[in-house]
């Protein structure tokens, strides 16, 4: 193995770690009382916190950076801030199982907004094997409550922001140092929805919340944050997005076992799970064989 398929293959353990604690934020999420706007604002304020700490204690300080490249950075805190808005609004709007399936909707986007961030053409291979998760979304939205509507709505609205979001990062993560650069797209984040927070009913964690919500930032947020940031310095934007789409599985799971959410499922919504789950599968092993390599995909810095 050389050390470039090293690297990508440690790069690709480290985001299915990740993942692997992403699987609970879903839970976490609809566990937390205050509201979703509430929850993401918090969480970005305690996981920036906590990685300025990390910084401070390596004795080092954020970068000075060019307007250019500090608009970026705010557009993308914002796009994962707005991402998580979404994904927990559809996640108490509808249930936590609903919420991550929803984000196998992300390649699709990914594959169509791929020529923009990168000004290439489009790579319609990639298009066609994203498009493998619809019919099972089809049978998803088919057998579950239309009341769960506007939560699948917001879900895939997540799916679209966060596929953006890989996609700019993938360029950022080249220009600046990992750990800098988490701290302000979660600053960021933090200054978009503090006005709207503020607007709408800015609300405290109850003393229930407080300790579920210092885990939801420090170890599902501030640590799978920038270890992903650093795994994707060996992986395309398209493939990284691949792996994040086994979250469903965990979710799913996790719900299953901690929100007895099958009592509001029908056989139907689990039959389309399954096929989304299995075109996911497909879509990751037709990944592994050899394709041309990318300037933007073998970027490599060294972690922090």
């Amino acid at each position: 193995m050389t050390s470039v398929q090293s690297q990508r293959m440690q790069a690709m353990l480290l985001i299915h770690f990740c993942v692997l604690l992403w699987g609970f934020t879903a839970i976490l999420g609809k566990i937390i009382s205050i509201s979703a706007l509430n929850l993401v604002l918090w969480r970005v304020f305690l996981a920036g916190i906590c990685l300025y700490g990390y910084l401070w204690l390596r004795g080092q300080n954020l970068p000075v950076l060019d307007m250019r490249l500090r608009v970026k950075i705010f557009i993308s805190g914002a796009l994962i801030g707005l991402h998580w808005v979404a994904f927990y609004a559809s996640v108490k709007l509808a249930n936590a199982s609903i919420g991550v399936l929803c984000m196998c909707c992300a390649p699709i986007f990914s594959a169509l907004l791929t020529p923009i961030f990168e000004r290439g053409t489009m790579r319609w291979g990639d298009f066609f094997l994203a498009l493998g998760v619809l019919p099972g979304m089809l049978l998803v939205v088919g057998g579950v409550d239309p009341r769960f509507y506007l939560g699948i709505a917001l879900g895939v609205l997540a799916a679209l922001l966060v596929a953006a979001f890989g996609l700019l990062n993938k360029q950022l993560v080249a220009r600046v140092p990992i750990l800098p650069l988490c701290i302000l797209q979660m600053l960021s984040a933090g200054l978009l929805l503090l006005a709207p927070a503020l607007l709408t009913g800015f609300a405290l964690p109850t003393s229930a919340d407080w300790p579920i919500l210092i885990v939801f930032a420090v170890i599902c947020t501030a640590l799978p944050f920038v270890w992903a940031a650093s795994a994707l310095q060996y992986l395309s934007a398209f493939s990284a997005q691949f792996a994040i789409n086994l979250e469903p599985v965990y979710g799913i799971l996790f719900a299953a076992l901690l929100l007895s959410e099958t009592s509001e499922l029908s056989v139907q919504f689990y039959l389309g799970a399954a096929g989304i789950l299995l075109a996911v599968a497909l879509q990751g092993f037709l990944q592994l064989k050899p394709r041309p390599k990318l300037a933007a995909d073998t970027a490599a810095l060294n972690p922090p």
